[in-house]
């Protein structure tokens, strides 16, 4: 097998980084008590990724019917750019969906693209919490994750 090797604070590769990114969102959710509904991982021109909602001509198999109404599911359909799809419990009962973008960025800086606000206006009026997650990869391997109700 061959070597790889990558610099990843130097790396312009923005689907690895990106990747990295949903990795470590996927962790720090479930740490908090989220229960994610998640893409599939796939082999994806030549290379191992999650598959973005971008790359899916609908989003993954998975029952969501006893779920989300037909309203959320169409949203969905509608507006498949969202990164996961949540619940948390909240005292004995699931909470109102979560819809979760997760943006990744080197250092301090700002995310360079987040969600439109039609998008996220339409989806809370269907009951959604949409979510920006925002993973800075810092030196040394240090990460800080902030989640944000938008």
């Amino acid at each position: 097998m061959k070597t790889c090797e990558a610099n990843l604070w130097d790396t312009k590769n923005s689907t690895l980084l990106g990747d990295i990114g949903e990795a470590i969102a996927l962790h720090y959710l479930s740490s908090h008590g989220f229960f994610i509904v998640t893409r599939p991982v796939k082999l994806l021109h030549g290379k191992l990724s999650l598959i973005s909602a971008h790359y899916q001509i609908k989003p993954p198999k998975i029952d969501y019917g006893r779920w989300l109404t037909e309203e959320q599911k169409e949203y969905l359909e509608t507006f498949p750019s969202w990164d996961y799809v949540a619940f948390k419990l909240e005292g004995m009962k699931r909470s109102s969906p979560y819809i979760i973008e997760v943006k990744t960025v080197k250092g301090r800086g700002s995310p360079h693209k987040k969600p439109k606000s039609n998008a996220v206006s339409e989806a809370k009026v269907l009951g959604f919490k949409p979510t920006l997650v925002i993973v800075r990869l810092l030196e040394n391997w240090n990460i800080s994750v902030q989640a944000n109700e938008l």
